[in-house]
């Protein structure tokens, strides 16, 4: 039962710790890269928008790879 403990422990402390190390390398990342444009809220949700250039609006959808420092 002690040894169940033990590893019980062992990998709550292992999980905390990566939730820590996730928490300061996303803290980090945003630093270095803040946001551009504004957000809104529409139904609910919060969008991230970056309104630029002139003539007609076009919209681009991205999943989390995609980044407006990439165009």
């Amino acid at each position: 039962m002690d040894a169940l403990l033990a590893v019980g422990i062992i990998i709550a402390a292992t999980i905390a710790g990566l939730a820590v190390t996730t928490l300061s390398l996303a803290h980090r990342a945003e630093r270095r890269s803040p946001r551009l444009g504004a957000t809104i809220v529409v139904d609910g949700g919060t969008l991230h928008f970056t309104d630029a250039g002139s003539g007609p609006p076009v919209v681009f959808l991205h999943g989390a790879k995609g980044s407006v420092y990439d165009a």
